[in-house]
Parts: structure tokens; sequence; C-alpha cells
């Protein structure tokens, strides 16, 4: 049987996934007798989260970006369970030289292959702020880069104003090592590890299911 937590996590990451639209007005279950629980969903926004990485390189290092394409996190408070996915688009990777980034969408991240990067969450180990603050937790899951799930262990700090959340994390990719090719010629001396700087902002809801299903949410409602 599935544990009860899980339960209660999976209509939860339904509502988080729809557009910030479709979760104004989510069905209303049957009264129940039973005791609601109460689960955590953040929703993260594309248009102002950033991602940004960089390579150790002589004579400098390379710096770049990639487009996040958006995802949310259902998270269980009264246990360490989370689940969802955040995405970014393998394909927008861009350093500003037009070589170096045709060898690395081409040669390195095969992106043709494999156009997506996510991180599917697992574990949250920590407290998201109730109210107005800040925290610093520990998201653990799988990176998913080049077609293939790595274990992935981040320290991210939370900054909650209202319903807003803002989530900055830093962590490092040694892709060489995770069977990505390690660029030569004019790149040779690249670093084999790249380092991500990921600045995400989005918004929190409380959530309470009944017996798994979920009812309508707090006075917590997204902006307008």
């Amino acid at each position: 049987m599935m544990p009860r937590a899980r339960c209660l996590l999976f209509p939860v990451l339904s509502i988080a996934l729809l557009p910030a639209g479709a979760q104004q007005t989510p069905p209303r279950p049957k009264p129940s007798a039973a005791v609601p629980a109460r689960n955590i969903a953040i929703h993260f926004d594309p248009q102002s989260t950033e991602v940004h990485f960089k390579v150790g390189s002589l004579p400098r290092d390379v710096r770049g970006t990639f487009q996040f394409k958006g995802g949310a996190v259902a998270i269980d408070p009264d246990s360490t369970l989370a689940q969802g996915e955040l995405l970014v688009d393998a394909t927008t990777g861009r350093t500003g030289n037009a070589a170096r980034d045709k060898e690395m969408q081409e040669e390195v991240l095969e992106s043709k292959r494999y156009p997506s990067i996510f991180f599917h969450a697992e574990h949250l180990r920590g407290q998201v702020p109730k109210a107005n603050g800040s925290s610093d937790v520990i998201a653990e899951g799988m990176l998913n880069i080049h077609g293939t799930d790595h274990p992935l262990q981040m320290k991210v700090h939370l900054v909650r104003v209202g319903n807003a959340l803002s989530a900055t994390t830093h962590f490092s990719v040694p892709y060489v090592e995770w069977g990505m090719k390690n660029p030569r010629g004019a790149f040779f001396h690249l670093s084999k590890t790249a380092q991500v700087d990921v600045n995400a902002k989005g918004t929190i809801r409380t959530v309470v299911t009944t017996n798994g299903e979920q009812s309508n949410d707090t006075d917590e409602e997204g902006p307008s």
C-alpha cells in the first residue's frame, strides 16, 4: 500500500502543475469528517527565474545562461516527502560565443537528442517559512541531463514575502564524469565541472487534502 503521506502529495502536485489561472477554482470534494492534511504547493515562474552557469577556463572563466521552462513542487510539511519537476531547456544554453555555443550544444550536451534538463524532487529537509521570513532547506532528488539521472542534493535558501517565494541555490555538475564530452581544441583548458546558480521565483499555496482528495485552498491566493 502507498504510504499515506505520499498519497496526499499526488493530488497537491496535480494542482501545482496546472496553469496559474486554472488553479484559482479547484473542485470541491464532498464534506468529510476526516482530519484534513495541509500540504504546500510551489509554482515557479519561468519569466522571473534565472539559471546561470560557469566553467573554469584559461585565460578566463566561461559564463552562460539557460532558460527555465517552468515547474512545480508539492511538499508534505509533516514528512520530508516532495514531488515535482523543474525543467530547463538545454537548447537555450548560451555563453556569448557562437563557436563555443555550437560545440556545447552539438558535442557536449547533444541537445538535439537530449533537449531537456530537469530536476525531479523527492525530499525536502527543513521547513518552508510559514509567514514572512527566510529559511535554509536541503532539496534531494534526481537531476536528468544528457538523458541520464544523477542523484543531487542542494542547499536552498528560501525567502517568503506574502505568497511570493524566492529560492536560490548553487550546485556542481561534473559533466565529464557524468558521461559528456570534454571539449578539446580551442577549449582544451575548460574545467570538467560546471558550477550552476539558480535564482527561482514563484508563488506558494497551502492546499488542504482530505482522504487523499484536494479541497479549496486556504486564503493564500496567487497574484491576479
